[in-house]
């Protein structure tokens, strides 16, 4: 006896192409995929409580999720270091090079 197939939905939300997997019934989503900056790093929260989020619309826990999500990847970019010079002068600041 075989499982039964999941189920694949993708849209687009904004700027971000949107993936869900569900139960065959559509009851149950398993996995929910946003990406932004595919070149740029990924995220991953892990979430335990039911959530109501499809891949056409956030709920506000996903939403939160998403915001945060974007914002790190702002602030990675901005920290970026910028090679060794950078490094050095940063370190003889603190006195240690």
């Amino acid at each position: 006896m075989s499982e039964p197939e999941l189920v694949t939905r993708q849209a687009v939300k904004g700027d971000a192409p949107s993936v869900a997997v569900y139960s065959p019934c559509l009851r149950y989503r398993y996995t929910l995929t946003r990406v932004w900056q595919p070149e740029g790093r990924r995220a991953l929260f892990v979430m335990l409580n039911p959530s109501t989020a499809t891949e056409e619309q956030n709920d506000p826990t996903v939403e939160r999720c998403e915001r945060r999500a974007r914002a790190l990847a702002r602030d990675a970019r901005r920290r970026r270091p910028g090679g060794a010079s950078e490094r050095r002068r940063h370190s003889r600041r603190r006195g240690l090079g």
